[in-house]
């Protein structure tokens, strides 16, 4: 029940912070927040959060917005699809990529060794592509 609750509050909010006004320089970088806060709980809760909850939400932008109908809900369940899709690759691969080069630097035991068994239990082909390139260096 909390889990449900934080996940409406933090939608709700990214809508609020969505429609709040900025100065004009400002709002040119305004960032899609309900977008961010999609993908954080899909990739938090993947098995809570999904297409329908990012279809709900999109339409709720599309009437706070006044744009037409449908548009925010296909761009929102678009990027949760994308996310959902890459989500284990997205959460794997930055603290691996962070270990290999702590390793390749030299730094930490611990972090040396943690490395290791990342990296050999890492099934991207990238991060073997990535560790063949920097063996021939």
């Amino acid at each position: 029940m909390q889990t449900s609750l934080a996940i409406i509050l933090s939608i709700l909010a990214a809508l609020l912070l969505s429609v709040m006004p900025m100065p004009d320089p400002v709002s040119l970088g305004r960032p899609m927040w309900l977008a961010m806060v999609l993908a954080y709980w899909v990739m938090a809760l993947p098995h809570r959060v999904g297409l329908l909850t990012a279809w709900l939400a999109g339409l709720v932008s599309d009437v706070l917005f006044g744009q037409l109908f449908g548009q925010n809900a296909l761009v929102m369940t678009l990027v949760v699809w994308m996310v959902l899709l890459l989500y284990q690759r997205i959460r794997t691969h930055p603290t691996a990529l962070r270990l290999y080069y702590d390793r390749l630097r030299g730094e930490g035991g611990e972090t040396a060794s943690a490395a290791k068994a990342v990296w050999a239990a890492a099934s991207s082909g990238y991060a073997r592509r990535l560790h063949e390139v920097h063996a021939r260096v």
